[in-house]
């Protein structure tokens, strides 16, 4: 019953990073080169970033995907030339209310960024069981400054509440979550741009159940230090080539629960290339998960399997100011087929400028 319990609350705290995210802005060719080879969006409300996106007077992103969740975001300049950004993201066709709203502010070497999260649902999941009255609101704060060329920082902090009942138990989650991040340019030119980042994230939950007039709280605590590598670089004028490394080491602690030590490899490979120039862009990629080592208290250490993802997308240049961008993930387990390429879920995005 322990294992089970602490694989719930585990599985819970890690889900609560969804509500800590700024408004995905994340477009369909990042994520068809396996979110390796950046383009102008990565930047859009990026607050270590932001200064590499370039537009004359406004900056428009939207996003769709198969699954029923949307996105809209605009970027436009002050008088004084500073750069502010709205964004939009949420369920276009649910009957449930989920919605996030995020802003941006950028000058000079600083930037801060702000969302909010509201998720209600009548039904919905929590410790691993089917909850009704679902309620969740969550907020975080963002900022940035770039120390200097080669050197930047950013600082944050989130809070979240979720609350459901199962059966005839209450139950409330209250989260702080701080982040960190140091980042390092080693380089950048016309071919290649390449850095290095350390990333701090933590969550710090109370968890209260109330069964009639008896109140039970349990404390939890993730601590999560992630070390990567990008590097991007042209190949040649139609090719385009990206990687990216991530070591992720995470500890769980709480109340009636073994110490947890997880390790993660994640290593990805992107391919940009030029079908048709200022028309037609292919875009693949393939994330390799190698296997996790977890270390829990009292027990044998245990490691999992291998996991792979592939990424395929296209870029419709319909005119420089416009391209629109198409992505699929596959998985590999269940095969290739024409039928199962079909029934693959898809996203699409919208990328202007003026």
């Amino acid at each position: 019953m322990k294992k089970s319990f602490r694989t719930f609350v585990t599985s819970t705290i890690l889900s609560l990073a969804v509500c800590f995210n700024l408004a995905a802005v994340n477009s369909a060719s990042y994520e068809a080169t396996a979110f390796t080879i950046l383009d102008e969006a990565y930047s859009l409300m990026n607050v270590l970033d932001w200064k590499n996106l370039k537009f004359s007077s406004l900056y428009y992103f939207s996003n769709i995907n198969s699954s029923g969740s949307g996105n809209l975001t605009v970027a436009f300049y002050t008088k004084k030339k500073n750069t502010v950004a709205l964004g939009w993201e949420g369920s276009l066709w649910d009957n449930a209310s989920l919605n996030n709203f995020s802003f941006f502010y950028g000058w000079d070497k600083f930037a801060v960024a702000a969302d909010f999260t509201e998720h209600v649902n009548s039904v919905w999941y929590l410790d691993g069981n089917i909850c009704s009255n679902y309620k969740e609101f969550a907020g975080k704060v963002d900022f940035g400054y770039v120390i200097n060329k080669k050197f930047s920082t950013s600082l944050s902090f989130g809070y979240s509440n979720i609350a459901g009942t199962i059966t005839n138990t209450k139950i409330n989650y209250s989260i702080f979550a701080p982040n960190l991040v140091l980042l390092y340019n080693l380089k950048e030119d016309k071919k290649s741009k390449s850095s290095m980042a350390i990333e701090y994230e933590g969550k710090f939950s109370l968890r209260t159940q109330t069964v009639g007039k008896k109140i039970t709280e349990t404390n939890y605590s993730q601590n999560k230090l992630t070390t990567s590598y990008k590097y991007n670089y042209s190949l040649s004028p139609k090719i385009t080539y990206g990687f990216t490394g991530t070591i992720p080491c995470t500890l769980t602690l709480g109340d009636n629960i073994p110490r947890q030590i997880i390790i993660d490899f994640a290593l990805s490979n992107g391919l940009s290339f030029v079908l048709n120039p200022d028309k037609l862009i292919l875009n693949t990629g393939l994330k390799i998960t190698l296997p996790t080592i977890t270390f829990t208290e009292s027990q044998s250490m245990q490691t999992d399997s291998f996991y792979t993802n592939l990424y395929l997308g296209l870029s419709l240049i319909i005119n420089p100011s416009l391209t629109l961008d198409l992505v699929t993930g596959i998985d590999p387990i269940y095969g290739l087929s024409p039928q199962n390429l079909f029934n693959q879920a898809f996203r699409i995005t919208i990328k202007g400028k003026m």
